[in-house]
């Protein structure tokens, strides 16, 4: 037998130094026993993810070792044997990724099923398959993923890149460095598809772009105007390439049939070309894209019932022994349109595996159904809490006199009976809490997690009357500073089935002579209350917490749709906007933006750390947000027989980190 030159090739060893050793080592989860009938107090969440670094060090290169053959899927072996499809060692990098699995070595084929809810609801079949750069190993640490190696110099204003040769997209069309300097030229770059590049590849103030350049077909290097050592963090969830081969023809720049181009926006009954070039791009309604992602398209989208994904034969991973990754042959998702309808496929054994649309509401109906259903209930740790999120720049100014005072967000916190609210609203599986980071996170910051949530309606009393609120209407509500009226507010929140603690809330303030009322309307004008400030108070799920320097928006008040100013937030992002409004100069809101500028240009980590600690004692003394509950299980439905994601490992859970994207399916399983 002729031998290929990827017969034996340089790879990554199970053992290293720092970063690297992080992605190779066994999680040391301390295993939570599983119920056999539904909890009734909180599940002990355990804390798989090891404190890790801030900013990552530099990227130590991958040491080598020797495989024998590579191995892969029998259906595709038989392409190889009719001349279909190249040997396996010769659609491999020569150097591929090696993946850890959490258990052993699996075998090929089956499909996983899961459940979406419509084009909409794109981001979930996304974060299934989704990769970047970088990523993360089993222990927050980062690892090599798409490069196989990284560097940045002294002040981290320049990155590089070093990507896998031979590594291929899902047509077999090398993946080059070509790949970043087309979507950097073309499409971050074009005023059509977008008018200025992305805010994470800017820096500085003025929001200076980056500069990308490409010194050879294996190396990308990103240069920035100013310091940039978090930039390794967006790297790690943003994509940054695109099969330019593919999409020239749908760019009016760069398409050889610019009729053709014309005449298929009109079909469409598009306005311009860019929507056919984003429809094009986008490879959960375009089947043809090609991908560098586990499973690619078929001849299903987002748009049909089921829409399915197939393994890519040109998939750059494989385990320790040598086996191309996925194993699993096909990926799944099947609309439903109510909970109810995905709920009944959950108990009927219709789901694989999935966490997201899961509610930890239906805990108990979930574990009662284990065994008829034929799955486990698993959870991650979540990083998530439950949070009030007053305005402090809503029109009304009652209101706002009233939520801009903290002693008076203070008294709604001690107000609040949370251990109540845990009982009977989530079975016992969340914890009392301020919005903070978790336990796990390397930034978790105790003060302000525990700080004024013990139920004290009478020090809730003391302090609205020591702000001033002691006159009182003939039902026993508070008047305005100027006793001309009752003082009344809205809390608005667009999840539903959670009326439940909206009205025990309502409840609470009311008996510490505080009028206020609740509203579910629909999200879309939830969030258009919140862009146009017309919000007073939101409720909603604040989460992003597990790693906060990666994106700290719900922490900075600089997410619209949770945020402590909504006014504040449009003049962060444009001072001439018809609804900014400058913070006080002497405020804890610049206070906290500026740390957050410190942070931005540090280097080193344990200061990017201590920055980041002394906004959160801002939010301890200020308390511009009022957590309920949170950092409980979120439950995750595992058919029985798949395997690599053990019971007792809880993935940390967060949107940096996709989610039940985290543990890269392409290790899942099939025993049967």
């Amino acid at each position: 037998m002729k031998v290929s030159r990827r017969e034996f090739v340089r790879v990554s060893a199970l053992a290293a130094a720092g970063t690297v050793a992080a992605a190779c080592s066994q999680p040391t989860a301390t295993p939570a026993p599983v119920a056999t009938t539904a909890p009734t107090t909180a599940p002990t969440v355990a804390a798989t993810a090891t404190t890790a670094a801030a900013v990552p060090p530099t990227a130590v290169p991958e040491p080598t070792t020797v495989l024998s053959l590579y191995n892969e899927a029998p259906a595709l072996a038989e392409l190889v044997a009719s001349g279909a499809l190249p040997p396996v060692e010769d659609r491999l990098p020569v150097n591929p990724l090696i993946l850890q699995v959490l258990e052993e070595t699996g075998q090929y084929g089956g499909i996983i099923r899961r459940g979406f809810k419509g084009v909409s609801d794109g981001t979930g079949p996304w974060k299934m398959v989704v990769q970047f750069m970088v990523f993360y190993t089993y222990d927050l640490a980062l690892r090599p993923n798409i490069a196989e190696s990284w560097e940045s110099n002294e002040d981290a204003s320049e990155w590089t890149f070093h990507l896998r040769e031979g590594m291929n997209w899902s047509d077999g069309t090398p993946y080059t460095a070509d790949a970043f300097t087309w979507w950097w030229e073309y499409r971050q770059n074009n005023k059509d598809i977008q008018t200025s590049p992305s805010v994470w590849m800017t820096t500085g103030s003025e929001k200076t772009p980056a500069v990308l350049t490409a010194p050879d077909d294996y190396t990308v290097v990103f240069s920035f105007a100013d310091p940039n050592p978090l930039f390794i963090y967006q790297i790690a969830q943003y994509e940054c390439g695109l099969p330019g081969h593919y999409l020239a023809q749908y760019h009016m720049d760069l398409t050889d049939d610019q009729d053709a181009l014309q005449a298929m926006v009109t079909e469409k009954g598009y306005e311009t070309w860019v929507d056919v070039f984003t429809e094009k791009e986008t490879f959960r309604l375009n089947n043809e894209c090609p991908t560098i992602y586990a499973w690619t398209g078929t001849d299903t989208t987002l748009q049909d019932e089921i829409f399915i994904l197939e393994r890519n034969p040109y998939f750059w991973q494989v385990d320790v022994d040598g086996n191309q990754l996925p194993y699993i042959d096909k990926l799944q998702h099947r609309l439903f349109e109510t909970t109810d309808v995905f709920n009944m496929w959950i108990l009927n054994g219709e789901i694989d595996f999935q966490a997201r649309h899961v509610s930890v509401a239906d805990w108990v109906l979930l574990k009662e159904s284990e065994a008829a259903g034929g799955y486990k209930v698993h959870y991650a740790a979540d990083d998530a809490t439950w949070t009030l999120f007053p305005n402090q720049t809503t029109p009304d100014p009652d209101v706002r006199a009233f939520l801009d005072d903290k002693n008076v967000r203070k008294a709604l916190s001690y107000a609040m009976n949370r251990e109540e609210i845990n009982e009977l609203v989530f079975d016992g599986l969340y914890t009392p809490r301020q919005f903070s980071p978790p336990s796990a996170s390397p930034q978790y910051y105790e003060p302000l997690t525990n700080a004024y949530i013990e139920y004290d309606p009478d020090m809730a009393n003391q302090l609205l009357d020591e702000a001033g609120y002691t006159a009182k209407d003939a039902e026993g509500y508070r008047l305005t500073l100027d006793g001309s009226k009752t003082l009344s507010f809205v809390i608005e929140s667009s999840d539903t089935g959670h009326d439940d603690e909206m009205e025990m809330m309502t409840t609470y303030l009311t008996a510490v002579g505080v009028k206020c009322s609740y509203n579910i309307p629909e999200r879309s004008l939830v969030e258009e209350h919140c862009s146009s400030n017309q919000i007073q108070i939101r409720y909603t799920l604040a989460s992003r917490a597990m790693l906060p320097l990666v994106d700290p928006a719900f922490f900075l008040g600089l997410a619209i749709d949770k945020c402590f100013g909504a006014a504040w937030k449009l003049w962060y992002d444009d001072p001439t906007g018809p609804l900014a409004e400058e913070p006080p100069a002497d405020g804890f809101a610049k206070e906290m933006w500026a740390l957050w500028e410190e942070i931005k240009v540090e280097p080193e980590a344990a200061q990017q750390t201590a920055k980041f600690l002394d906004i959160l004692d801002i939010a301890r003394e200020e308390l511009p947000y009022i957590g309920i509950v949170g950092v409980g299980p979120a439950p995750i439905i595992v058919r029985n027989g798949l395997r690599n994601l053990p019971i007792d490992y809880h993935m940390p859970y967060s949107n940096p980190i996709i989610h039940d994207g985290f543990v890269p399916l392409a290790t899942y399983w099939w025993e049967e």
